[in-house]
């Protein structure tokens, strides 16, 4: 375990750094005092930065960080807790001016308000997310807005916050 101390300002050029030189793919706590407040995963060129308030694994607030002009990969959203990676299939994307909307199957996670809702079943994620003007080095950034889980007979949405650094 390393501990780096920095600014949440700068929280973003630090963790584009630590991905400079990690080998793999990262996942890095960010704690504020002695609480976990949120996460970081490292996977390819990309971050998802995910902030929480009540519950570990459904955050408030989720930022990704992709190289400019490339599409959102799947994969990196499948990072959230409450679903599973490498259980996505079908995914499309749409782009409309800086909203992205991303559609896929995936498997949720054992978690209490999710998971009882789809037993035995890939139910459909839709994820829109909205363009940032902000930039860090190569990277753009992308708020996560919404997340919306559809199952045969129900239906869970998540309404995210945009965090401001």
């Amino acid at each position: 375990m390393v501990r780096v101390k920095v600014e949440e300002d700068k929280l973003v050029n630090t963790l584009l750094k630590i991905h400079e030189v990690s080998e793999g793919n990262v996942e890095i706590t960010i704690m504020k005092g002695k609480e976990s407040v949120g996460e970081a995963r490292l996977k390819g060129d990309s971050i998802l930065l995910a902030f929480y308030s009540e519950s570990p694994y459904i955050p408030e607030e989720v930022v990704l960080y992709i190289p400019k002009n490339e599409v959102v990969d799947a994969e990196l959203i499948a990072e959230l807790p409450f679903l599973i990676p490498n259980t996505i299939e079908n995914v499309k994307e749409e782009e409309r001016g800086d909203i992205i909307i991303v559609k896929f199957n995936a498997t949720t996670r054992e978690i209490s308000g999710v998971s009882e809702f789809f037993p035995d079943e890939k139910p459909e994620v839709e994820v829109v997310l909205k363009r940032s003007s902000k930039t860090f080095g190569n990277h753009e950034e992308l708020f996560i807005e919404s997340i919306k889980i559809k199952g045969a007979k129900k239906e869970v949405k998540f309404q995210m916050s945009e965090h401001k650094l």
